[in-house]
């Protein structure tokens, strides 16, 4: 179908498209819709069509029309167009058929649509939703919300939903947030950042705002619950900001703090994981306890025990070599899942610690067996050994199993035999390795 011309200011693009005869009678995939873009498919709405809705909003009356205009804004629409959008929720005249495109992740040419009746009022509160990134179910939802946000850009859960979209989220969305007042942007993106690059900022960048914005004292009260927010009542948000105020404690904290700190550590309310962060965190602050804080975190924390033998492996290799090697597939381990997730943590912490912790390295090697089926140790161990020096350690990637989705059962087996000498082979080298090692100077 040929798609209706650009006329330029007027709405006669809008109307093209909206009165069109054969649009929605034949057409079932995205390949004859008309301007495929305004549907989601083949890139972004343009400035220019986003204007000529907001156009088409101020001044037509026709259903079909807005409904259209309401659809092609969605998905660019900003929260100043709220101002056009509300004003419909209530409009219940027919707006026509409009489609959803089903968008598979394999690429395809032309994707399957399907087409929906749909009102003015159920286009606006699509809009709305998008721009808010939460749903409203009908008129009667987006009020409720709408009284609670007055200017939705100095609420919490408005950035907190907007950034949740996709991940990484929009450069330009994290720069919209880092332009309001800085305590708002330190409790969206201490909850919404998981220590990693793709939360649209940097560890250094979020440890620097947690500085500047909140501060030692206060990220102790937020540690404690002695200050909340309101979104703190949602337990798994004031997690994330408990995680994120740990993780870069070192910046926050001074050893004035040692004390209060550390009588969170028999916070019950606090979880086990949280505290094992914690303990990690009061080691170093005082290094001169952290040998006793990270035997205590062991024996009386249920929770998070990999990060704290991690820290002892990456810190105090030889010093705690016993510790390690009860903690590697040794008594200590008080079951199967929990010997994978200890050993892969003193595994790393002892690529870390290389070229220290050498003997500890062979200690283990030689002493304990490592189980073939047991990927994430597989790679750490492969890791480790090429930081203490290995040669002829493969890539640690290739000792995965791969493709397995969408194949054969006789594919399967054949990766999985594949994966399985490959790690035991990977395994006599490194013994081979660790055996040398005590030859060494």
């Amino acid at each position: 179908m040929a798609k209706a011309p650009v006329t330029g200011g007027d709405l006669s693009l809008l109307e093209g498209v909206a009165t069109h005869r054969e649009f929605g009678e034949s057409c079932v995939d995205s390949c004859c819709l008309p301007h495929p873009e305004w549907f989601g498919v083949g890139g972004q709405v343009s400035a220019s069509d986003a204007d000529l809705a907001r156009r088409a909003l101020r001044k037509t009356a026709d259903p079909r029309l807005l409904a259209l205009a309401l659809r092609v804004l969605g998905p660019v629409a900003e929260v100043a167009d709220r101002v056009l959008l509300a004003p419909r929720i209530d409009d219940r005249r027919p707006g026509g058929s409009l489609p959803d495109v089903f968008i598979s992740q394999a690429a395809m040419r032309c994707y399957p649509i399907t087409w929906r009746p749909v009102t003015v009022g159920s286009e606006a509160l699509r809009a709305l939703s998008r721009i808010h990134a939460t749903n409203f179910a009908d008129a009667e939802a987006y009020r409720k919300w709408a009284t609670g946000h007055a200017d939705p850009e100095a609420t919490f859960d408005h950035w907190y939903a907007r950034l949740s979209r996709q991940t990484p989220p929009e450069p330009e969305l994290v720069r919209g947030l880092r332009r309001r007042e800085p305590l708002l942007v330190a409790r969206v993106l201490s909850a919404y950042c998981e220590g990693d690059e793709r939360c649209g900022i940097s560890s250094g960048e979020l440890a620097g705002l947690l500085e500047g914005a909140v501060g030692g004292d206060r990220a102790l009260r937020w540690l404690g619950r002695q200050e909340r927010f309101p979104e703190w009542e949602r337990s798994e948000i004031h997690h994330r900001v408990m995680a994120s105020v740990l993780r870069h404690g070192e910046l926050l904290f001074t050893d004035t703090h040692h004390s209060r700190l550390e009588a969170l550590l028999g916070d019950k309310e606090i979880p086990s994981y949280l505290r094992a962060r914690l303990a990690v965190l009061l080691g170093r602050l005082r290094p001169s306890a952290r040998e006793a804080l990270w035997a205590a975190a062991l024996r009386d924390l249920e929770g998070g025990r990999e990060q704290v033998l991690r820290e002892a492996a990456s810190r105090a290799p030889e010093a705690w070599r016993g510790p390690l090697l009860r903690w590697f597939y040794g008594d200590a381990v008080p079951d199967v899942p929990s010997a994978r997730d200890c050993a892969e943590a003193i595994l790393r912490g002892l690529a870390e610690a290389a070229p220290a912790g050498a003997v500890t390295f062979k200690t283990l090697v030689m002493q304990r067996s490592v189980p073939l089926e047991d990927e994430p140790v597989i790679m750490a161990l492969a890791t480790a050994a090429r930081a203490h020096g290995c040669k002829g350690i493969q890539e640690p990637w290739t000792l995965r199993t791969h493709g397995l989705k969408g194949a054969s059962e006789g594919q399967r087996e054949e990766e999985r035999r594949r994966a399985s000498l490959a790690r035991a082979h990977m395994i006599t080298r490194v013994r081979a390795c660790a055996a040398a090692m005590a030859t060494r100077p």
